[in-house]
C-alpha cells in the first residue's frame, strides 16, 4: 500500500536523474520527430517526395506562417474574424472524430496559450483548410523546437493539405 503513481512527459536526461534518486520510469510512447534539414538531401526539393501534396502547391494552395507578433499587429475584426474561422475547422475536425476526446490525457485546444504558438495555415482559394498548431518546448528559458501540437483540417479539406502543411 502507499504507492503512487505519476504519469508525465520526460526527457532521458531527467528521467536518469529521477533513477539515480530512486524512482522507477517507464517509457510509454514516444513522439516523433520531424527534421527536414536530416530528413531530406542537400538540395532536395521535399515536395518533390509527395505529389499530392506537390498539385495542391501548384493549383494555388498557400501556407503562411502566423505568430502572437502578426495576430497582434492585425486590425481587432480582421484577427477576430480569423481566430473565429480557425476555431470553426478545429470544431469540424473534432466533430468528425468518433470517439471522445481524453481530457485528462490529451486536450484539443488549438488556440489555447496562443500568445506562445506559432501557427501554420493553408488556405485554399483564400478558404482555410486547416492549420498546425505548434507549441514551443524550452529549456531554461530558451526555445528549443516546436511541436506540431494539434493540426485540425476540414473534413472536405483538400487531398495533400496535410502534407503541404507539414512540409511547407
Amino acid at each position: 500500500g502507499g504507492k503512487r503513481c505519476l504519469a508525465m512527459p520526460l526527457g532521458r536526461e531527467l528521467a536518469g536523474q529521477l533513477a539515480q534518486r530512486g524512482f522507477h520510469t517507464w517509457q510509454i510512447g514516444a513522439e516523433p520527430v520531424f527534421d527536414l534539414a536530416r530528413s531530406f538531401a542537400p538540395g532536395e526539393e521535399p515536395l518533390a517526395r509527395h505529389r499530392i501534396a506537390q498539385a495542391l502547391a501548384r493549383r494555388g494552395a498557400e501556407v503562411r506562417e502566423l505568430d502572437s507578433a502578426a495576430l497582434a499587429s492585425m486590425d481587432p475584426a480582421e484577427a477576430a474574424a480569423l481566430l473565429a474561422e480557425m476555431d470553426e475547422v478545429a470544431g469540424l475536425w473534432l466533430a468528425e472524430k468518433s470517439c471522445l476526446p481524453l481530457g485528462f490525457l490529451a486536450r484539443v485546444e488549438p488556440l489555447a496559450q496562443r500568445e506562445r504558438k506559432r501557427y501554420f495555415l493553408l488556405r485554399v482559394r483564400g478558404r482555410l483548410q486547416g492549420f498546425v498548431a505548434a507549441a514551443p518546448f524550452c529549456r531554461q528559458d530558451r526555445v528549443l523546437g516546436y511541436y506540431f501540437q494539434d493540426m485540425p483540417r476540414r473534413p472536405d479539406a483538400r487531398a495533400g493539405s496535410a502534407e503541404l502543411l507539414m512540409i511547407q
